[in-house]
């Protein structure tokens, strides 16, 4: 099977922490997990003001320079 991380969760760890995080902190977070991955499953995402995410850009910069693949749809992703 897969195992999937997803990123959004962590939104909890910032309502129940007494710390604020910055994004450059998240962002760090999330691509340390990119690194572990075998691949990028890509949901459509976007900012409030309906641009791209600076996170997923992010992401996926860091996927392409690994040359790992990135799915788009969940048809794309194959069975193991």
């Amino acid at each position: 099977g897969h195992i999937v991380h997803v990123p959004h969760l962590t939104h909890f760890i910032n309502v129940e922490s007494d710390i604020e995080f910055s994004n450059e902190y998240w962002y760090d977070f999330d691509l340390a997990w990119v690194e572990c991955c075998d691949a990028l499953f890509l949901l459509e995402s976007k900012s409030n003001d309906g641009s791209e995410s600076i996170g997923v850009k992010k992401e996926i910069e860091r996927v392409k320079q690994m040359g790992k693949p990135i799915y788009y749809k969940l048809s794309e992703i194959p069975s193991v």
